[in-house]
């Protein structure tokens, strides 16, 4: 039993049975047993959690892990932070280290519970618990957070992210646009996560001509982004400049090719769809409409509700007879007030006229 092998004790004490043990000395022996098997097992636990626990290592708590640490991952977070914050939260300590970790684990909630003791010891800890919260759904407390990491840290760039750009985009997502524009354009520095959230805000506003202005500034710094490209290609459509949303689409799908035969990007289908899109309801182009439907077909995983819209548009515009049947079908799964009704309302009117339905009354 001293030695774990418990079968083969178990094995000794019908021996000793035979040979003439008594009832006392067995139930003594097998006790003993039991002690030694629970005190390995709580053992084996031990040293299991240790080797998932951040330990001190040397002199320096977080640097000097181990490379086969299971939490040298946080050592990688620390690095993503400003070099003046860095030495802050290793001073934090492990405890710290492990309360971010969670975040990653998906244990959200109990990260933000166990974050909300170092946010009074340093406020550089309340990005970490801003995080926390938006796994754990708590949208206020992360802007809560943000803000107060603004005004007592300062906002930076971390792991990619800069946190006013974050604060911005969650007070957009709450209706809160005006504040987030407010947010940025306090700050001097002019990355340019912030210039696409305020891109992003200044359209939410109805502002499409300032939006533009600074998504153009973006594609000089980003010639080559196509989700820019085409960010400016929507919000030339809601500026009723179809013609410059044409011309900035079309240059950007030249950029594209088929995987592997050229430099270029491979095709952007979302592009594609936005300039067929423009092209068939305004009945133009027919040619090249034709060609972006072959690509979008040959390109596409599974067919969504704007290839039936762009399928029902090119219909209309070819007068096939079951025009009126592809229209039923784009409307029964909008919503009452889906924005995507309008599109059906302003380019099948006189359809929808005929087959006795409008689209304002259809659920």
């Amino acid at each position: 039993f001293n030695l774990g092998d418990h079968s083969k004790a178990k094995l000794h004490l019908e021996q000793a049975r035979s040979f003439g043990a008594t009832a006392e000395d067995l139930k003594s022996a097998r006790k003993l047993g039991r002690q030694r098997e629970q005190e390995q097992q709580r053992a084996q636990q031990l040293k299991l959690q240790n080797k998932n626990k951040i330990q001190v290592v040397g002199d320096d708590p977080l640097w000097s892990l181990p490379p086969d640490h299971p939490h040298v991952r946080y050592a990688m977070k620390v690095e993503s932070y400003p070099k003046d914050l860095q030495k802050r939260l290793i001073d934090l300590g492990a405890d710290f280290a492990e309360a971010t970790l969670l975040i990653e684990d998906g244990k959200g909630l109990e990260a933000y519970e166990r974050l909300s003791f170092f946010v009074e010891t340093d406020p550089a800890a309340r990005f970490e618990r801003a995080r926390a919260a938006l796994h754990s759904n708590k949208g206020e407390a992360a802007i809560s957070d943000l803000y107060l990491f603004g005004e007592e840290v300062g906002h930076c760039e971390i792991d990619g992210v800069h946190s006013a750009a974050l604060l911005a985009q969650l007070l957009g997502r709450l209706n809160r646009g005006k504040e987030g524009l407010k947010t940025i354009s306090e700050l001097s520095e002019t990355h340019h996560s912030l210039k696409r959230v305020q891109a992003d805000l200044l359209e939410q506003q109805g502002s499409f001509k300032e939006s533009e202005a600074v998504i153009l500034d973006l594609l000089q710094q980003f010639p080559k982004d196509l989700g820019l490209i085409r960010k400016l290609g929507n919000i030339r459509i809601r500026n009723d400049d179809r013609s410059g949303a044409v011309q900035v689409l079309e240059s950007g799908l030249k950029r594209c090719c088929t995987p592997g035969t050229c430099g270029s990007q491979p095709f952007d289908i979302h592009s594609a769809r936005l300039l067929a899109r423009i092209y068939l309801e305004e009945r133009s182009n027919p040619e090249r409409s034709k060609e972006l439907l072959k690509e979008i077909q040959r390109y596409s995983q599974q067919i969504t509700w704007e290839d039936q819209y762009l399928s029902a548009l090119f219909a209309r515009n070819e007068a096939h007879p079951f025009t009126a049947h592809e229209i039923q079908q784009l409307i029964s799964p909008l919503g009452k007030n889906d924005p995507r009704r309008e599109w059906v309302n302003t380019h099948f009117h006189s359809y929808l006229s005929k087959i006795g339905s409008t689209i304002s009354t259809v659920n």
